[in-house]
């Protein structure tokens, strides 16, 4: 590395010298990886096992106990069903690195997490009231819908180009964060917005002060994730509209849950890469991205459970929303 400002040193011949990094430095380009490396071999010494699925998954199965760990950079997530292999686990970790043990989920990465008879709940209303006092939207009037039903007809060309298109590429990120997490009723309404990151109007930053005004009067909407009696099941549901964009290329949808009383556990509003020479093959598209995605949740859960004991089975509807 380069020697830091004001303390330089120079060899016989006089070249300038380096540092030599003997211990990874937080911020370097190099850190993450490092820091990913160190977690893992640890992991697999503990005979946690990676998921082929996703890379930031471990679980750890056999007769006696269950575990799972996700990772988020230094953030780690544990689940399990015995308490005394918890507890000996987070021996290791604080033996290894300086930890602190946050307790039992209520907060992880700007989601809420709620625990009531048998029932998980994810909200993030905290996060939508700073996102609406950060864009001035606190008191503005609340609208029952994400966007009018007859957007994709709009024309915006004549709507005056914004002098700072800044504001407008700070709303959609941040409702694009809030529609991954909890809102798949946002899905379609940010996928259209993005499409105009580059060079957006006046109009379109009325379409997303729209948005705001909606998730004002819905900020309390909750995913519901109960206990289920029946054995767990993958349903998808999944839509296409036809040639719908100004480029001619129709938009997919799908969502998937796990029982009857699950809410959605995926879901996505995407272009097609492809402009559909018919609605028969727009949908055909659209069940291609939704089968992938049944297919990687499915090898998903698998890893969870014994997969020469344990086999899901996956159901995918084509539905029309009229």
């Amino acid at each position: 590395m380069s020697q830091p400002e004001g303390y330089e040193v120079f060899d016989q011949n006089g070249n300038k010298l380096v540092c030599k990094l003997n211990k990874s430095l937080y911020g370097l380009r190099q850190s993450g990886r490092n820091w990913n490396t160190l977690l893992n071999d640890l992991l697999i010494s503990q005979n946690f096992v990676q998921s082929m699925s996703d890379s930031c998954i471990y679980s750890r199965i056999n007769d006696s106990s269950s575990m799972i760990i996700l990772v988020w950079v230094d953030d780690l997530l544990i689940c399990s069903d015995n308490e005394n292999d918890l507890i000996s686990f987070k021996r290791v970790l604080s033996n290894r690195f300086r930890m602190k043990d946050l307790g039992k989920l209520s907060w992880f990465l700007g989601i809420q997490f709620e625990y009531e008879n048998d029932c998980i709940t994810m909200f993030q209303s905290n996060f939508i009231s700073r996102i609406l006092d950060k864009f001035s939207m606190t008191e503005s009037t609340p609208r029952t819908l994400p966007c009018d039903i007859h957007v994709n007809k709009f024309d915006f060309s004549d709507s005056p180009p914004l002098d700072d298109p800044r504001i407008y590429r700070e709303i959609i990120g941040s409702l694009i964060y809030i529609m991954t997490c909890t809102r798949p009723d946002l899905s379609y309404v940010i996928t259209k917005l993005s499409q105009y990151m580059n060079n957006p109007n006046q109009a379109h930053l009325n379409l997303a002060r729209n948005v705001l005004r909606y998730l004002k009067g819905s900020i309390d909407e909750r995913l519901y994730f109960r206990k289920s009696s029946e054995p767990l099941r993958i349903f998808g549901f999944c839509d296409s509209d036809w040639g719908g964009s100004e480029d001619r290329k129709s938009l997919s949808g799908y969502c998937f849950r796990l029982s009857k009383d699950s809410s959605l556990i995926s879901w996505k509003t995407k272009k097609q890469n492809v402009v559909s020479l018919s609605s028969c093959e727009a949908e055909y598209t659209s069940l291609t991205f939704a089968v992938c995605e049944g297919k990687f949740l499915s090898q998903l859960f698998a890893d969870f459970y014994d997969r020469d004991k344990t086999i899901f089975s996956l159901s995918i509807t084509k539905v029309l929303l009229i």
